[in-house]
């Protein structure tokens, strides 16, 4: 039940960020060329200040990093259990190319800097588990952007190469330099570090707001394959997260379990429909997945959270 005091607040206030997004949507005050303005202000500067204030908070060093690898080698491999269930997933609905590749590729997709991460710090705020925050968001952002654009290319002639540039984003670079200054005790300013802070504690609000106007965007008419996109729920957000519960509780303690549960049961990300329209997919597919994913969370991490409470 302590887990449920912490969660289901912190979900609504989340629902209540993307109803104001939507607001926002519906006023015209946040327009699809907007949108994109916010999503890279997001993603180019406010979730790598985020990262990098989060390691200067815990003065996580070069060396701490080895104390916590096989934290990162056990998220590494929670990627190959979601494609095997994404590929399971695509034969047991008959999918082909392109929805095949999309739905493989949502599958390691996930929306893990503006659900998981609020989530955890809302959960472990104070604590040295925060370290994971930044190196989680980190490695999902790598996977994102190598397998994740391999899967969703697959069969495209070696196109899925192409995002092996974006591989080293600003969120890498964010959490090799917090790294870096903790490594070598580089003192900053206070007036650099309250302002890196302040930029950094925006991200949630943003974040879901530039969500909720997003979900706006969809095309909710045409929910075709909305048994495809449920299948997708199942799997990548139930299914596996409680397996992967139940393997790293025997090897980890119960804080680091859950990090790598809510990993894994993070809803799809828009980057998949703006990949499914740069590659010619079906970017009406991706959308589905994506709005039905995000407003699923809402039920399935407090059913996970129900479930773990009997394992």
């Amino acid at each position: 039940m302590e887990y449920f005091a912490v969660i289901i607040p912190k979900l609504i206030n989340l629902l209540l960020l993307l109803l104001v997004g939507a607001y926002a949507a519906g006023r015209k005050i946040m327009t699809r060329e907007r949108l994109k303005v916010l999503q890279d202000l997001l993603m180019q500067i406010i979730l790598p200040i985020l990262s990098f204030s989060l390691l200067l908070e815990q003065k996580v060093t070069f060396m701490d990093l080895l104390s916590i690898k096989w934290m990162v080698l056990a998220q590494l491999c929670i990627y190959p259990v979601l494609i095997l269930a994404g590929v399971i997933s695509t034969r047991l609905a008959g999918m082909k190319y392109p929805q095949r590749n999309v739905h493989l590729g949502c599958m390691i997709s996930g929306n893990y800097a503006y659900v998981v991460l609020p989530l955890l710090y809302a959960l472990y705020q104070g604590t040295r588990a925060t370290v994971y925050i930044p190196i989680g968001c980190s490695v999902e952002a790598l996977v994102i952007w190598t397998l994740g654009i391999t899967l969703f290319t697959w069969g495209q002639g070696g196109q899925g190469l192409s995002g092996l540039k974006k591989a080293l984003n600003p969120i890498t670079y964010a959490v090799l330099l917090g790294f870096l200054v903790n490594s070598i005790s580089l003192p900053l300013p206070h007036l650099l570090t309250d302002t890196i802070a302040q930029i950094g504690s925006v991200s949630t609000p943003l974040g879901m707001i530039y969500l909720g106007a997003s979900l706006c965007f969809m095309d909710w008419k045409k929910l075709d394959n909305l048994g495809h996109a449920l299948l997708y729920v199942a799997g990548k957000m139930v299914l596996v997260p409680l397996l992967v519960y139940v393997v790293a509780s025997r090897f980890f303690p119960e804080t680091e379990s859950i990090v790598l549960m809510l990993t894994c049961a993070s809803p799809s990300t828009t980057i998949a429909v703006m990949i499914s329209r740069q590659y010619h997919l079906d970017p009406d597919y991706a959308g589905e997945i994506v709005s039905v994913s995000t407003l699923a969370c809402a039920v399935t991490i407090p059913l996970l959270f129900f479930c773990i409470g009997f394992l």
